[in-house]
């Protein structure tokens, strides 16, 4: 039975406070009998040690006031308190023990919304816990949340928290449950953030022309972006998705973010990848939301080509308007084999441009783009595998940031082989070469080594220690190398990760990693195997280079956790 005998009303009148079994409290105030879970929604502070006055219990921790009759807070931080029914017969008090009845998908949900609209990561937190406890399906109702409110509420585009969203939402089935809440969690604190104190985002309407303009919309778009006019083309866009298949909308899109440089060090043309993976993710309710907010980071973005790094001592961008210009021309059919070692040797040791012309030859000779784009991201991982702890510590990003583009690239062949990326590879390309100064001296390429124990703790215990960057890479490599299931260490290094207050770039950098990773499986030979151990060293390098942090981030999920189990976060001495 539900309904549990609590106490007498005289003892209550006695104590005024009543702890009963379930972690609930009774209380009396003003002639009125109230059951309230006794664990504070914010932290799991004891309320029976909180106040009670005029209505309003105040917990004692961080203060957070709540109406004793209905449970909701004053302070929107802290959460609403649970309440219980009471009942009272012969001056005996009882209490339905049971939750209250209903839809708690919905009421978990109405949690994340609240979360995300006041930026409160408590609440975002435990409307992940409770949806994914439920049912990991619900995966795809949390992604609809966050794609819809970080595409509405940021008047700034495709932004940084629905990008690693998307990610983090492709990498869920490399993590155990309790991670990915946490991967879902830290991504969607970010598109709270992004969204925090914004204007948001009033998606204009279509044109009403019927008629189908083919390519003209291509060029009305194109030109609409390299003026840094966003209005006019998110209409055209919004316009061209009713006569588009996606393949098209991607490409019409993909024709402006290639049109310049290495946009914001590439990150228009990533999170444009991720915009397009959303739509494969989403209801096709979410893609007019999506597409909308793609123009802003187009028309507002930096272009590499006004930078004189891109001009000068090498003129990278006269090298790669030549060499387009001969591709264009020689009209290849794609189908001839590729040397990977040869390419890879030589995008690395360019400095001087010459990496430009060994991506034309094999182009040109019919090498499919997918396949030098994945050497290409595989190069950009050499050079986090050999980025010297030396070096600037921000300069993690900007090798970092090759590695992203290069990746996102690669992924947008994957579902299109649009001739416009071959602009966007050569962008890489260049940033590869600008790049190389962060390798000199290079870091040595760590090996395995010799484990005494392979349990998995041991590997997560290195990165409490200061920047464990090579023997973090030796440990997992040696792991790699006895395990041909190397599952539960993926798991670990998104579990080292998602225990810190994991920045964007570390997140985007599990992402990419991996998924690279993965697509060097479908090749069995000793070059698949080296380049396997490359995406890997460079991964863990890269996420013990930013470990330990304070763990400030990840608290509140935990919190969220705990308290949706039931437990006892706050235990007197």
């Amino acid at each position: 039975m539900s309904w549990q005998k609590a106490c007498s009303m005289e003892e209550l009148k006695k104590e005024r406070v009543k702890l009963i079994k379930g972690g609930i409290v009774v209380l009396l105030h003003e002639g009125h009998v109230y059951a309230i879970d006794n664990r504070c929604p914010h932290m799991g502070f004891p309320l029976h040690m909180g106040s009670l006055k005029n209505g309003i219990l105040t917990c004692q921790w961080h203060h957070a006031r709540f109406d004793v009759s209905s449970g909701g807070t004053l302070d929107p931080w802290a959460d609403d308190l649970i309440k219980y029914e009471t009942d009272i017969q012969d001056e005996q008090i009882y209490v339905n023990v049971a939750r209250a009845t209903g839809d708690r998908a919905t009421y978990h949900m109405n949690q994340l919304q609240k979360g995300l609209e006041q930026n409160l990561s408590l609440l975002i937190g435990k409307g992940v816990v409770g949806l994914l406890t439920i049912d990991t399906k619900h995966v795809r109702d949390i992604l609809h949340a966050g794609i819809r409110f970080g595409t509405t509420s940021n008047n700034a585009g495709f932004d940084r928290g629905v990008t690693t969203l998307v990610a983090m939402v492709n990498v869920l089935p490399k993590l155990h449950l309790r991670v990915q809440v946490q991967a879902l969690y830290q991504a969607l604190v970010m598109v709270a953030s992004d969204g925090a104190n914004r204007a948001p985002k009033r998606k204009l309407t279509p044109l009403t022309t019927e008629a189908d303009l083919g390519e003209r919309w291509v060029d009305w778009y194109t030109e609409c972006t390299n003026v840094r006019d966003a209005q006019g083309a998110e209409r055209i866009l919004l316009s061209a998705m009713h006569t588009y298949s996606k393949e098209a909308l991607a490409q019409l899109v993909m024709r402006a973010v290639t049109e310049h440089y290495y946009m914001n060090d590439g990150h228009v043309l990533d999170f444009t990848n991720k915009a397009f993976e959303a739509i494969e993710l989403c209801d096709e309710a979410y893609h007019s939301d999506i597409l909308a907010s793609l123009p802003m980071i187009v028309t507002t973005a930096e272009r590499s080509e006004e930078k004189s790094r891109w001009r000068a001592p090498v003129d990278y961008y006269t090298l790669v308007e030549k060499a387009l210009e001969d591709i264009q021309s020689a009209g290849v059919n794609p189908s001839a084999p590729l040397d990977d070692g040869a390419l890879l040797t030589a995008l690395l040791e360019s400095q001087d441009g010459s990496s430009i012309q060994a991506v034309k030859q094999v182009i040109m000779q019919g090498v499919p783009l997918v396949n030098i784009a994945r050497v290409i991201t595989l190069a950009a991982a050499t050079r986090i595998v050999h980025f010297s702890t030396q070096n600037d510590f921000d300069d993690w990003n900007t090798v970092l940031h090759t590695f992203s583009h290069a990746h996102a690239v690669h992924a947008s062949l994957q579902r299109s082989h649009d001739p416009s990326l071959i602009r966007a590879m050569m962008h890489t390309v260049v940033s590869l070469s600008l790049d190389s100064f962060l390798n000199i001296p290079a870091a040595k390429r760590p090996v395995a080594a010799e484990l005494d124990d392979d349990q998995l703790h041991h590997f997560l215990a290195l990165f409490d220690t200061q920047q464990p960057v090579e023997v973090a890479a030796q440990w997992a490599l040696s792991y790699s190398d006895k395990h041909a299931d190397t599952g539960p260490l993926f798991a670990a290094i998104g579990e080292a990760m998602l225990r810190e207050d994991a920045g964007f770039h570390t997140l985007q950098m599990y992402e990419a990693a991996t998924v690279e990773y993965d697509n060097w499986n479908s090749f069995n030979n000793d070059f698949a195997k080296r380049a396997k151990d490359t995406l890997l060293i460079a991964l863990v390098r890269y996420v013990a280079a930013h470990s330990p942090t304070p763990r400030e981030l990840p608290r509140f999920a935990d919190i969220a956790w705990r308290l949706h189990r039931g437990e006892k976060i706050f235990e007197e001495a």
